[in-house]
């Protein structure tokens, strides 16, 4: 359930979006495939029972579009008691022209780097050493990450700091692990709209 801030949030939102987003009524079977490719999604696999608040149709894309507000359950620990807590973050959603295999990209943790010594599991760009250095780009079919990974989209994901995002064959999502707040809706909305 949304709080009365982010009611006003979204309210807010809509209002200064009017015209390119609206509402999602479940009206379009591609929208809908969008919908049930979270249920399978890496990003999203420690929420089980994952369930969105809100959903919105991005208006005049190259191709179906949403951003969701999800409630995202997850546990905490205070000593020896467990703390349940829940928040509502944002979820963007896009349908690709061609289908780029799986692939993952988040920011780099230490723990990354260290276990890249060991074994290489994530796809580098000698021509974007500065991604490379600060993205985990992992991915099952290098060939097809590659052909992804084009200049003008490395550029665009620079800009997404914090940002994971998953390709799962002809869909992309993008989610920030954070409440939601209007600098990530416009992030994400200008990322789903260029992309």
């Amino acid at each position: 359930m949304l709080s009365t801030d982010e009611l006003d949030l979204l309210d807010s939102i809509l209002n200064q979006h009017k015209g390119k987003i609206e509402e999602y009524k479940g009206d379009s079977e591609s929208n809908n495939e969008l919908l049930n490719s979270i249920e399978n999604s890496i990003i999203l696999n420690p929420y089980p029972g994952l369930k969105y608040e809100v959903c919105l149709k991005v208006l005049n894309c190259r191709n179906d579009a949403l951003i969701l507000v999800i409630k995202v359950d997850y546990k905490t620990s205070v000593g020896r008691q467990p703390r349940y807590t829940s928040e509502n973050q944002l979820l963007g959603l896009k349908k690709l022209d061609f289908d780029y295999g799986n692939i993952l990209i988040r920011p780099e943790t230490p723990g990354d780097k260290f276990s890249e010594l060991f074994h290489k599991a994530e796809t580098d760009f000698d021509y974007f050493p500065l991604f490379s250095f600060r993205y985990y780009f992992q991915s099952d079919n290098e060939s097809l990450a590659k052909f992804f990974a084009t200049e003008r989209r490395i550029k665009l994901m620079e800009q997404q700091r914090e940002a994971e995002i998953e390709i799962r064959n002809d869909i992309l999502m993008i989610r920030y692990a954070r409440i939601i707040n209007a600098d990530d809706f416009d992030s994400i909305f200008e990322f789903i709209k260029e992309i």
